[in-house]
């Protein structure tokens, strides 16, 4: 999966555009989980794992409709995520 994101900041920032392309390259399992079923799979299960977790500072009560753009969700599922494999590798180059 890759997405490619030209950003324009503005002319106060005196940043130029930037491309921003994040990629995630995935590989089932010999005999197992196919990558689609891991990203899925795995994924809804760190979402009602979140859901489950005590309260703390940091990851208050969760309720109601949630979206994974909420810190309290993707600082929890994301470095999780990881460890199991599933990262996007960014890259950011100057624009044309």
């Amino acid at each position: 999966m890759e997405h490619t994101l030209r950003v324009e900041y503005s002319s106060d920032s005196g940043k130029p555009p930037e491309l921003i392309s994040s990629s995630l390259v995935g590989y089932g399992e010999p005999d197992g989980a196919t990558c689609m079923s891991r990203t899925v799979g795995i994924t809804a299960a760190l979402g009602v794992a979140r859901l489950l977790e005590a309260p703390t500072a940091d990851a208050p009560v969760l309720s109601g409709v949630l979206r994974p753009t909420l810190a309290t969700v993707y600082k929890y599922c994301l470095p999780r995520l990881a460890d199991e494999g599933l990262a996007f590798e960014e890259n950011v180059a100057r624009a044309p």
